[in-house]
């Protein structure tokens, strides 16, 4: 082999361009090459341990018994073995400026965590978000600098029409947004990601821009948009090599459920429109708006919703029956948002749709579920009957050649929001009607709390 004939410096300046993909495949594959390799694999091994599966570093406080009230900390394992403590976005993105590589690394991101401390009094951490982060966010002159240089090589910046210098602003200056997009361009190889728990303070895109407290923004919060449209547009463009996000399988939540860990629904969309994705598992979402606590949905990528025929893959759907018996989606102009719940449309605004031209062929079964209808001000029992009837039109006559692989239908209702008339229309139409005394969770809201140890919090 050529190769090794090579003088060892150049054989290595050759081997750690295969650094951190292709490293240990080239170090076992002889002995010249695994000798070459030496001087690389201990510090490869430790950012392997610390980034492959990352998440920020976490100090826990524990009480010390005795006649006097102390306590004593200590890192997480992993911050322990390897010496690497990052604690936030900022602290990540400077390691990253220093070793460009380390994106590379990153398989899974868990970037829930923030300061990193947790089960201390409040004498001993300060929780006011408004004294967290000191600003600016970045100190070091020579990483400013170097950020700076990044920014203005950011094809996402450039596609986006975004000043480098308005973004950097909002990366020193603001609490969060900026530092996090930016961060998320950067990883070319993760498949399973948990955004940070401030993600919901990402401003809707035609909403105001002012965060609680705040007399005026603390940046320019409006190009945040352009550039996660930017970041889509790029992972889901087959000819742009290693573009951030282009290979998230697995988008998991970074809150759990409950009004307290309530966050917009749109701020997850540019997540669930990545060609790449699988799975997603969302907690606390809300995308209706009440006028008090509720948050309006505004979809952002409108392709997602005409139909379901884009999951080319997809073999079973569960289904709350609620989301099909809204209105129309129209996306008419940049400042549509859906604002109602569901069932307190009337009959003539609901949209009805059909589930042969809703689904995909590759549909193996189909599972439609629903809460209590209506309220005790209001019965909206005849918009369920609608929906039902419009939703398994035509189905006899079309279901072999539209939905040639649907093997299962589950229709499950409470018991008093269901007659004999319709319950018969809906076997005949091959389902199978499942009346339940109450409300139920599905199983899928089960599976949820128990995968990612996230609760409800009221």
């Amino acid at each position: 082999m050529a190769l090794l004939g090579l003088p060892l410096e150049l054989l290595q300046r050759i081997i750690k361009e295969t650094i951190p993909e292709s490293i240990e495949n080239v170090a076992v594959t002889c002995t010249t090459l695994h000798n070459a390799s030496k001087i690389y694999l201990d510090e490869h091994n430790r950012l392997r341990k610390r980034y492959k599966h990352f998440s920020f570093s976490k100090y826990t406080l524990i009480s010390q018994r005795g006649p006097r009230h102390t306590w004593k900390g200590h890192w997480d394992l992993v911050t322990q073995e390897t010496g690497i403590e990052l604690r936030g976005a900022a602290e990540l993105i400077q390691e990253i400026v220093r070793n460009p590589v380390i994106p590379r690394y990153i398989q899974t991101a868990d970037l829930k965590g923030s300061v990193g401390i947790t089960d201390a009094p409040d004498d001993v951490i300060d929780e006011d978000p408004a004294h967290q982060p000191i600003f600016p966010r970045f100190k070091d002159e020579a990483v400013i600098s170097e950020l700076r240089n990044l920014l203005k090589d950011s094809p996402y910046l450039v596609e986006a029409g975004v000043n480098p210098e308005a973004w950097l602003s909002g990366m020193l200056d603001d609490t969060s947004g900026h530092a996090e997009v930016l961060l998320l361009t950067l990883l070319t190889n993760v498949r399973e990601l948990a955004l940070p728990q401030s993600w919901d303070q990402i401003p809707g895109r035609n909403s105001g821009h002012l965060r609680y407290g705040e007399e005026t923004p603390r940046s320019d919060r409006k190009i945040i948009w352009p550039v996660l449209d930017a970041l889509v547009r790029r992972a889901n463009d087959p000819t742009i090599a290693e573009a951030g996000l282009s290979k998230l399988e697995i988008y998991r939540p970074f809150t759990g459920t409950g009004y307290e860990c309530r966050n917009p629904m749109t701020v997850n969309t540019p997540f669930l429109a990545l060609k790449s994705l699988r799975e997603a598992y969302i907690g606390g979402c809300i995308a209706l708006d009440d006028g008090y606590t509720g948050m309006p949905f505004d979809p952002e990528y409108p392709e997602t919703l005409v139909d379901m025929k884009g999951l080319k893959k997809l073999k079973s759907l569960h289904i709350d029956g609620l989301t099909l018996m809204g209105p129309e989606f129209k996306k008419a102009d940049e400042e549509y948002e859906i604002a109602d719940a569901p069932d307190v449309y009337s009959l003539d605004e609901m949209a009805a749709p059909r589930a042969l031209d809703l689904l995909p062929p590759s549909l193996e079964k189909f599972h439609f579920q629903t809460e209590p209808v209506g309220d005790s001000r209001r019965d909206s029992s005849n918009q369920l009957k609608k929906c039902l009837a419009a939703l398994f039109d035509g189905f006899v006559e079309e279901r072999g050649q539209k939905l040639p692989s649907l093997q299962e239908i589950v229709v499950e209702v409470v018991e008093d929001d269901m007659d004999s008339d319709l319950k018969g229309q809906l076997e005949e139409r091959g389902a199978r009607v499942v009346l339940s005394p109450a409300k139920t969770d599905p199983n899928f809201v089960t599976d949820f709390y128990r995968r990612f140890g996230v609760g409800i919090v009221h």
